[in-house]
């Protein structure tokens, strides 16, 4: 930036100021804030274009020239005043209560300058300055101008040359031509200044990479080395030398000319090596084929080290979708920890690799359904905390008897005691357990879990078991029997415990979409078909057959041979059917989905037809024929 500009500017929009007010300028030690009374009064606001100005709202632009300084006067007219200034697509400057009025240009040879007279208050105005840069307008501090006036004003008439800079993240191809190539697998892109052109600063966004330390030095050529996307050396070629600059961390700084063919000899290095492969963790589901794990225990805590093998680099870790760990600016994990409560894991532990070579820990919990990162203190305590926990649980199941006959454990069915099935209910993967005559559970296991023991009075009817996608039991529905009542209860696997639980949003995680087709369900039907599976099973005392839809279909009509029994409304669908058979009586349950809604319909079989039953009705009978 020129700032001998600026002492100019100040001084010339100062005599200007003066002329527009009714009183004079105070500060005259070089201050920039005035007292000063308008002469009009200002309420409109507009907005004034530098690139294209509007004369129905503003005075036609005057220039005038001293000492080879063109200024150029924007005056709003009337009422109106200036809240925001821009230069075509880009804003220069935005009020935020402030009122502009006016606005100046002032340039001298390649050098340009916008002044803005603020209005803050009725009795109090501030001026403000921008310089113009080849892709927009700088704000230029105040305080700088005040030092270089009078070199400014004895700076000599200069040739047409326009002074540029150059944005590496946002090139001006206008003032550069730009060759891009490799040098030894190292890419490389060569910026060399367009004629009648001098290119004195280089910048990376915000960051300033090099300046000229005086106006007879600028830069002819910059060629800059990448490692991958990332810039990392820089050779300027001057009309009075040669510049060499090195990114370290964040930074850049000025190196020797022999310090610069040492970094390109390691880039160069770098980049004959193999590319590494990007990979991401997933600490549910870990691919040997990337990585090496060692499992051990830990006081009772299963533990696995995970550690990438050559050629893998980690860049963030999952659980599932959900993030546990992610790396930044090159950041990759050099070996990951896992502790886990059971089969699930409980806390992860990542130490990775800085873009500074520093291999620092991070420490995270899984809290609910998300996962958060504690210090090394809390991750020390809550790893105590698991390890009582399975220590305490040993203990209890050391103490279970080591075969109940009244134990249903569903990793071990005895056929004998009880019957099973498996079938797609809802878009879930499901098992149904349901104990034979004359068996009786007093326990419900998942191998060495406890799920469920009965209460007072409490007699165990059948479960329901929802499966993941490695058909590991994750959710348990058991129905009970309280005093004739049916009792509904479900339980969601936490870690290596069984927790009851009142809803069960974990069921719907485990639900698996498919696209479903219409069929009828037709309960003449005693067999299976390709479209609906036919089960018989007894449930509380009653004989029961379920027809389930295979996955993918579901019903829109429930007939018996000819006999339509129900037919869908919208997007009402029938998911299953039970009918209860005891004694001579018949009894119809349909399970409905209506978008997010599940609901039944109730049918009683009388002599050939299927009549509705309310709610009410159809569990009184039900009861009955359970207790007959």
């Amino acid at each position: 930036m020129n700032v001998l500009g600026v002492l100019h500017l100040v001084l010339l929009v100062r005599s200007c100021v003066a002329t527009l007010t009714d009183s004079q300028v105070e500060g005259g030690d070089g201050g920039t804030k005035t007292t000063a009374k308008p002469t009009k009064e200002l309420v409109v606001p507009i907005t004034l274009d530098l690139a294209e100005v509007n004369t129905n709202s503003v005075d036609v632009p005057d220039t005038t020239t001293k000492d080879g300084i063109n200024t150029t006067y924007y005056y709003p007219k009337g009422k109106f005043y200036f809240e925001k200034i821009v230069d075509g697509t880009r804003t220069v400057w935005e009020s935020t209560k402030e009122k502009c009025s006016p606005a100046y240009t002032i340039s001298k040879g390649n050098v340009t300058f916008l002044a803005l007279l603020l209005k803050k208050s009725d009795d109090e105005t501030d001026l403000i300055y921008y310089e113009k840069k080849n892709l927009g307008w700088k704000l230029v501090e105040k305080t700088k101008s005040e030092n270089i006036i009078e070199e400014l004003k004895r700076q000599p008439e200069q040739p047409a040359v326009k002074t540029i800079d150059l944005d590496l993240s946002d090139v001006d191809s206008t003032a550069f031509s730009v060759e891009e190539s490799e040098e030894d697998k190292v890419p490389l892109k060569k910026f060399a200044v367009k004629t009648d052109h001098h290119l004195n600063e280089i910048n990376y966004g915000d960051s300033e990479l090099w300046k000229s330390d005086s106006p007879d030095k600028h830069c002819t050529l910059a060629t800059v080395y990448f490692e991958e996307e990332n810039p990392m050396l820089l050779s300027l070629t001057l009309n009075q030398g040669f510049v060499y600059l090195q990114k370290n961390g964040t930074e850049w700084k000025s190196i020797s000319q022999g310090d610069c063919d040492v970094a390109l000899v390691k880039i160069k290095e770098l980049a004959s090596l193999p590319k590494p492969k990007i990979v991401e963790l997933n600490v549910n589901d870990i691919d040997d084929s990337a990585f090496t794990v060692k499992e051990e225990t830990v006081e009772g805590l299963p533990l696995k080290t995970v550690t990438p093998k050559e050629g893998v680099l980690v860049s963030s870790v999952m659980d599932g979708e959900k993030e546990v760990w992610k790396g930044v600016d090159k950041e990759h994990a050099l070996s990951v920890l896992v502790y886990y409560d059971g089969e699930s894991p409980a806390s992860v532990v990542v130490n990775f690799v800085k873009a500074d070579g520093k291999k620092p820990w991070r420490y995270h919990h899984k809290q609910g359904d998300g996962w958060e990162g504690v210090n090394k203190e809390d991750h020390e305590k809550f790893l105590e905390e698991l390890k009582k926990e399975v220590l305490q649980s040993a203990e209890q199941l050391s103490n279970l008897p080591s075969s109940d006959p009244n134990t249903l454990d569903i990793t071990k069915l005895d056929s004998s005691k009880f019957s099973s099935f498996e079938y797609i209910y809802d878009d879930n993967l499901t098992q149904l357990i349901a104990p034979n005559k004359d068996t009786t559970v007093t326990r419900l296991m998942n191998d060495k879990e406890e799920v469920w023991t009965p209460g007072e009075n409490e007699e165990f009817g059948y479960a329901r078991v929802y499966l993941d996608e490695n058909r590991e039991p994750r959710v348990i529905n058991v129905a009970s029997i309280i005093s004739s009542k049916i009792e509904y209860n479900y339980f969601v696997k936490n870690g290596t415990k069984w927790e009851h639980t009142t809803e069960c949003a974990e069921k719907t995680k485990l639900k698996v979409k498919v696209e479903k087709s219409d069929t009828p369900i037709d309960l003449a039907k005693t067999e299976d078909t390709d479209k609906c599976r036919v089960v018989n099973v007894e449930l509380l005392n009653a004989p029961t057959r379920f027809h389930l839809p295979t996955p993918e279909y579901h019903s829109n009509n429930v007939k018996s041979g000819n006999k339509n029994i129900w037919t869908a409304t919208g997007d009402e669908r029938c998911m299953a059917c039970a009918i209860y058979s005891k004694n001579g009586v018949s009894l119809l349950s349909l399970f409905i989905r209506a978008e997010n809604e599940l609901h039944h319909k109730y049918f009683e079989k009388s002599g050939k037809e299927w009549k509705d039953l309310t709610h009410e009705v159809f569990f009184k009978k039900y009861k009955e024929m359970r207790n007959a």
